[in-house]
């Protein structure tokens, strides 16, 4: 019963880590969208540039480790 009890406990470290998560992946989605959606070719090819940025932070945070 102990193990059951562990598993819906609230841990507020890992809370927040999926808020963070969640708000600063939000910009990468809505740049993804917006490329698809730009009618000027320009923005177009401009909006990609926030989606690496904010996938690579992503993947920061979660840990990856970029050198070879």
């Amino acid at each position: 019963m102990l193990e059951q009890e562990d598993a819906f406990k609230f841990n507020f470290r890992e809370g927040r880590r999926i808020m963070i998560l969640s708000v600063s992946s939000s910009p990468a989605l809505v740049s993804g969208l917006m490329v698809v959606r730009a009618k000027n070719p320009v923005h177009s090819v401009s909006f990609p540039i926030p989606v690496f940025r904010d996938t690579a932070g992503l993947l920061l945070f979660l840990g990856l480790d970029f050198s070879l």
